[in-house]
């Protein structure tokens, strides 16, 4: 029984352990995809609005299984989405502009 015990307690260590080396990692990726977002979009979206971007795909991707993976992908839906509105806004502003 002791054995049995012992390896359903290391399925459940083992579970979190993904987690826990995301939770480990979180700086060295957020500083990196921030960097990257910011090459990418920085002329456009504030990086205050990236950071946002990021502590939101943070959060997201910690409560799936597989954070690590889902994490970039979610950061950059974020920052595009971000993107695409301030895009749409400015065109906007410009064609009322234009009209006036």
């Amino acid at each position: 029984m002791r054995s049995h015990t012992h390896i359903r307690s290391s399925r459940i260590a083992s579970a979190s352990a993904p987690e826990d080396r995301f939770d480990a990692l979180i700086p060295a990726l957020k500083a990196r995809m921030g960097k990257r977002l910011v090459r990418q979009f920085g002329r456009t979206v504030p990086g205050s609005l990236i950071g946002r971007a990021l502590d939101e795909a943070v959060e997201t991707a910690t409560s799936t299984g597989f954070p690590h993976l889902f994490f970039p992908a979610l950061a950059e839906e974020k920052v595009r989405l971000v993107f695409a509105a301030i895009s749409q806004d400015l065109h906007e502003r410009a064609a009322l502009q234009h009209a006036a």
